[in-house]
């Protein structure tokens, strides 16, 4: 009996013990220094513990604790029951605040290059480690304090992304995009990175926390100048330079700073920066080009003189005379083939060749280069007509009447790779197909991909279709397609003169 009351009496002092007991919260953030409040009320900075009796809640009907930093997100948490644990410990990573900006939809794509650092030198001291009997060793560039790669790529656009910035993955992932595109956007602008300076101020000093280890607290310093290509013109529109910064407390055997939330601290300040803002920021200017057109097309009409060619005694005589009338078509996305069809320097190629490319330029078989633009497309078609500056280019005659089954076909363009320059591909016209409820050319030629674009001739040199697609598959080998050049030019609104 006595023994069952000193048990009970026990448990009565227990819970009133805990009834009145102070609660411990211990708080360690990455990064260090943030503020931890209490009900509103500043308690401490991190790594810090806060105590607080549960009787504080009677007034809010909680305890509401908070973690702030500027620059990041406030961590909050309430406590609105008695906790069962008398101390806690929390571990918080703060996430970055990252602010949107307001980018138009028709803004240009942006794309990433790369963060290099070809100024430092292994063995070049860049900041300093304080130990605890208070003597310093220098903190060098090599191992695990040098920059990596991915990284930084992956947090560019996961930034960039966050604040509303275009790119060629967003523009993709659009509302109503176009899902016939058959290649990518490419980004207008590219931004690349040099790390100009790169400072570490470390300290080894004793843990927070009850049994903790030695830690290692301090700052990490990159010195970043950021440059911004426009691939159109080919120039640096933008020179920028800030500081990317943050605090950090690890473990001493995790000897690299922090560079990445570094560099992330800089690339938020960069892209909320009014310069990038609104060269970016300016429809119709920064556009890729097959989007400066209209999405059906082109609204405008075309007419080509009405030509014939010589005549010829030999196929070689006609290949000979077509290719000087023939060329390369060069992006920054690739490169691909095509054919004059008028003197005044018309050039008609597969539209997939130019699709979401900033810059385009048209090589001739003996080496000169001209810019082009595009004039008129048809994306469901796969056809583009673009404009070279000049008059008095050699071009081919299109030949709209019925072509048969059979018939000799040759067609000319710059296969694989550029240096190789162009190439011919003879054969004949295999069959006719109906693909995407268009009736096609089938060919049994050898086609490449950057055979896309060029012109299928017949034996008079006379333009019959335009190169669009071979068949991969097993087993299958030279056999392409081309779209008939009557429905090419009726697409792109061309007439022909008599």
């Amino acid at each position: 009996m006595l023994r069952a009351i000193l048990l009970s009496v026990v448990c009565v002092l227990a819970v009133q013990a805990r009834l009145s007991a102070q609660f411990q919260y211990e708080f360690h953030t990455t990064p260090d220094a943030a503020e931890v409040l209490v009900n509103g009320e500043n308690r401490c900075v991190t790594p810090c513990r806060v105590n607080f009796f549960w009787k504080e809640a009677k007034e809010h009907g909680q305890i509401k604790l908070e973690v702030k930093l500027p620059g990041y997100k406030t961590w909050v948490d309430s406590v609105t029951s008695k906790p069962r644990q008398f101390d806690n410990i929390q571990r918080l990573t703060l996430e970055s605040m990252v602010p949107e900006i307001e980018f138009d939809k028709g803004s240009a794509l942006v794309g990433f290059d790369k963060l290099v650092a070809d100024d430092f030198k292994d063995g070049q001291t860049i900041g300093k480690l304080m130990l605890k009997d208070g003597t310093e060793e220098s903190i060098k560039w090599e191992g695990s304090v040098k920059i990596g790669v991915d990284a930084f790529e992956k947090k560019f656009f996961e930034i960039g992304e966050k604040m509303g910035l275009r790119t060629p993955s967003t523009a993709a992932a659009e509302l109503f995009s176009d899902e016939k595109r058959r290649a990518p956007l490419l980004p207008r602008f590219v931004v690349g990175i040099k790390l100009v300076g790169y400072n570490v101020d470390m300290r080894i000093e004793k843990g927070f926390g009850r049994g903790s280890k030695d830690e290692l607290v301090g700052r990490t310093e990159m010195d970043l100048e950021w440059q911004v290509l426009d691939k159109r013109i080919g120039d640096v529109v933008i020179n920028y330079r800030n500081k990317g910064v943050t605090n950090l407390r690890q473990r001493p055997f995790q000897r690299s700073p922090n560079n990445l939330m570094a560099f992330e601290n800089g690339l938020i300040v960069f892209f909320a920066n009014s310069g990038f803002h609104d060269i970016v920021n300016s429809p119709g200017e920064h556009t890729a080009l097959s989007d400066e057109s209209d999405p059906d097309g082109s609204r405008a009409s075309f007419t080509i003189d009405g030509i014939t060619n010589p005549g010829f005694q030999k196929m070689s005589e006609m290949i000979q005379y077509a290719n000087k009338a023939c060329v390369t078509i060069i992006t920054d996305g690739g490169h691909g083939s095509g054919a004059i069809i008028d003197n005044s320097g018309l050039v008609i190629s597969a539209f997939h060749v130019v699709d979401g490319v900033n810059k385009i330029e048209v090589q001739f078989s003996e080496g000169l280069l001209l810019g082009a633009e595009i004039v008129a497309y048809d994306n469901m078609r796969d056809v583009v007509l673009l404009k070279i500056a000049g008059s008095g280019f050699r071009a081919l005659p299109v030949n709209l009447g019925d072509v048969s089954i059979g018939d000799d076909a040759v067609t000319i363009g710059t296969p694989h790779d550029l240096k190789l320059g162009q190439s011919v591909a003879r054969g004949m016209i295999s069959g006719k197909r109906e693909r995407d409820d268009e009736i096609v050319l089938q060919a049994d030629i050898s086609v490449s991909p950057g055979n896309s674009g060029g012109p299928l001739l017949n034996e008079k040199g006379e333009i019959i279709g335009i190169i669009q697609q071979k068949i991969v598959r097993q087993g299958v080998e030279g056999i392409g397609f081309a779209l008939p050049i009557g429905r090419a030019l009726e697409v792109l609104n061309i007439s022909v003169s008599e």
